[in-house]
């Protein structure tokens, strides 16, 4: 399918921009950060703890919870875009889930 051709690219596009950051991540670390940047920062902590806690699961997981919770596919489609069965997204899914929660330390019992 079209569709799932154009999700492929756009995740190796993605694992191309992560390695990209990941590198200029190091450089950064090194050079101070300007005070407008920090402001910013502190504007959208909520945001960015989601990000890290993403950037925390390994890709596999990543690529699935993305596809179904943020692009909206469904399981079918997101295994049609991974080149793995409906089943294993589901998996995925479920254990991206339950990761993040346990990151973020959210309580799934008030779910």
């Amino acid at each position: 399918k079209l569709s799932s051709w154009l999700y492929r690219i756009a995740l190796n596009s993605s694992h191309d921009l992560l390695k990209k950051r990941k590198r200029a991540q190091s450089l950064r670390e090194k050079l101070p950060i300007p005070e407008s940047d920090v402001k910013n920062a502190a504007s959208s902590i909520e945001g960015q703890e989601i990000l890290a806690a993403l950037l925390e699961l390994p890709v596999k997981q990543r690529e699935a919870i993305v596809l179904t919770a943020f692009e909206g596919l469904s399981h079918r489609a997101a295994g049609e875009v991974l080149k793995c069965s409906e089943a294993t997204v589901s998996w995925r899914v479920h254990a991206a889930r339950k990761r993040l929660s346990r990151i973020l330390g959210v309580d799934n019992e008030t779910r």
